[in-house]
């Protein structure tokens, strides 16, 4: 928990008992932090811009 910052991206196995039963407490934690959660696909810009082989957005222009 004291590694989240803004813009981090935090990773949860499915189908795993641990996952199922730590969630509700982490989830409710963070939000008590004042964070907001929103999914990867949210925070991909999706105009003029490509993923590169290492996972960056690279803004390419008007395409």
């Amino acid at each position: 928990m004291p590694r989240i910052r803004n813009g981090s991206i935090i990773l949860f196995h499915a189908g795993t008992e641990q996952t199922a039963e730590a969630l509700p407490a982490l989830l409710e934690e963070i939000r008590a932090d004042g964070y907001v959660f929103s999914t990867v696909g949210d925070l991909i810009y999706k105009e003029n811009y490509i993923v590169n082989h290492e996972g960056r957005q690279i803004q390419t222009g008007n395409m």
